[in-house]
């Protein structure tokens, strides 16, 4: 008998086949029951990979009948209507941007949806992901109707670097905003030692010396200016913020890693 992966992205014919199809896809990716052993999740983790690749291609067709699947089939697991919501998106971009964009903003869908949607929406179509976001990034929301803010960066993010557009302004204006939350901040704050830009430097140093209080956002300020060269002037910002330091465990800290990698 033919396993169901191997049969997942064969051509099918009429609306018979083609629902055979979607089933033999929710059957991939199912998960196995929470008690099952460590081989079966490992087989399901394997499974569940060779489906969602075998369907990366576009087949706006499927990826039209994965959507109905999503929005007909309330009672599946999330990690299956996840999956669906993902291949429908990858099989049929164009007719999926609009519905990724209302499922993202629909407050009754569950916020893990939501936040797939917005991840897939910055994919396929960045400039709308940006304008969707940025408000949302710039202006925390403490509300359980959003995902969580590093989310709604993180979606943010990934739009700007398909979109070839600079990074380095929005993400130091959240590192430096107290109302951000920490698990977004500390995501700023990595994402800034990946810029490499004048801007990215001047706000990772403005963190460094400013965010007194939290000590965890100053190492990762401190780790990020160090952790790329084009940061020119990254060992004279450490040298000079460790000779003002009054935090002894600070100190030793920056004195460690102006050691391990400064000149």
């Amino acid at each position: 008998m033919e396993p169901i992966s191997a049969s997942i992205g064969k051509p099918t014919s009429g609306p018979a086949g083609r629902a055979a199809e979607i089933d033999a896809l929710i059957r991939e990716l199912t998960p196995p029951a929470k008690d099952a052993t460590s081989d079966k999740f490992d087989l399901w983790i394997r499974a569940r990979k060779a489906a969602l690749n075998a369907r990366a291609a576009p087949d706006p067709e499927f990826g039209r009948a994965c959507w109905a699947a999503y929005r007909e089939r309330p009672e599946l697991v999330f990690d299956v209507r996840r999956d669906l919501l993902e291949v429908a998106a990858r099989t049929d971009p164009a007719g999926m941007r609009d519905r990724l964009v209302a499922e993202f903003e629909a407050y009754e869908v569950e916020l893990g949806l939501r936040a797939r949607a917005i991840d897939l929406l910055a994919e396929l179509d960045p400039p709308r992901a940006l304008e969707l976001l940025e408000p949302l990034v710039r202006e925390p929301r403490k509300s359980k109707t959003w995902p969580p803010q590093e989310t709604l960066l993180s979606a943010w993010n990934e739009a700007a670097l398909r979109a070839g557009i600079a990074r380095s302004d929005l993400l130091g204006a959240v590192a430096a905003d107290l109302l951000q939350d920490d698990p977004a901040r500390h995501f700023a704050v990595r994402q800034l030692g990946t810029c490499g830009d004048a801007r990215a430097a001047q706000a990772l140093e403005a963190v460094l010396v400013e965010s007194t209080g939290n000590g965890y956002l100053r190492r990762l300020a401190a780790q990020s200016l160090s952790g790329d060269r084009r940061f020119t002037q990254a060992c004279a910002t450490l040298r000079r913020v460790l000779e003002r330091e009054s935090d002894e465990n600070f100190a030793l800290f920056l004195d460690s890693l102006v050691r391990k990698t400064c000149p």
